[in-house]
């Protein structure tokens, strides 16, 4: 009995992980980013979208934005590099790669494993 006890104790514990907590930046990084996305979405001008109300609000998020934004590039190139750019007053990140988001992205991504930010 014990044996058996043991084995479906550690199977289940082995299962059982507590839920991430998201902490109130994350919260509203999050709501933020979901309402810029959804009144630009159609939008095909990149002024527009980098002056969305909602996009300037992460950008007023400071340095406590950075990692959720990189975290958002990872898995999904999005015109968040103004707002990086702003924030971290670093103007040539990704530059190089002008139009491609993929290459931003990873140039940003990059720039945050090296600072600390992932």
């Amino acid at each position: 009995m014990g044996e058996s006890d043991n084995q479906t104790s550690g199977a289940t514990a082995g299962l059982q992980s507590p839920p991430r907590e998201i902490d109130k930046d994350e919260a509203l990084f999050q709501s933020l980013s979901r309402k810029w996305k959804e009144e630009t979405g159609a939008e095909s001008s990149l002024s527009n979208i980098t002056s969305n109300i909602n996009y300037l609000k992460v950008i007023k998020m400071g340095d406590r934005a950075i990692p959720f934004i990189l975290r958002e590039l990872r898995s999904e190139p999005a015109p968040w590099f103004l707002a990086l750019r702003v924030i971290t007053e670093e103007p040539n990140v990704g530059m190089e790669h002008s139009g491609n988001f993929r290459k931003m992205a990873g140039a940003w991504i990059r720039w945050g494993e090296q600072h600390g930010y992932i």
